[in-house]
């Protein structure tokens, strides 16, 4: 399930927050999340709370992929749909 309005709200305000630094270490730990998330998805089904982590982790880099492109609401959906397939898929 993606992340609900409110989580996106906090990731949003995180991603606002922060510096160049703090952004690109956010987007380094998302995508470590994600990597480790995809090694245990070869073996076995996602928790609810591993799917939960990775749908937070995959609202970050669209977010910061969109701030980093000047996009909007369009290009985040998009994007979101391109890392899911990327990771997940």
């Amino acid at each position: 399930m993606p992340a609900s309005a409110a989580e996106q709200q906090r990731v949003q305000d995180l991603v606002d927050a922060a510096d160049a630094q703090q952004r690109q270490e956010l987007r380094q730990q998302a995508e470590e999340r994600l990597l480790n998330l995809t090694g245990i998805m070869s073996s076995r089904l996602l928790t609810a709370e591993e799917s939960k982590a990775a749908d937070i982790a995959i609202e970050i880099l669209a977010r910061l992929d969109c701030l980093a492109n000047n996009g909007g609401w369009w290009y985040r959906s998009k994007r979101r749909m391109q890392l899911v397939q990327m990771y997940m898929g």
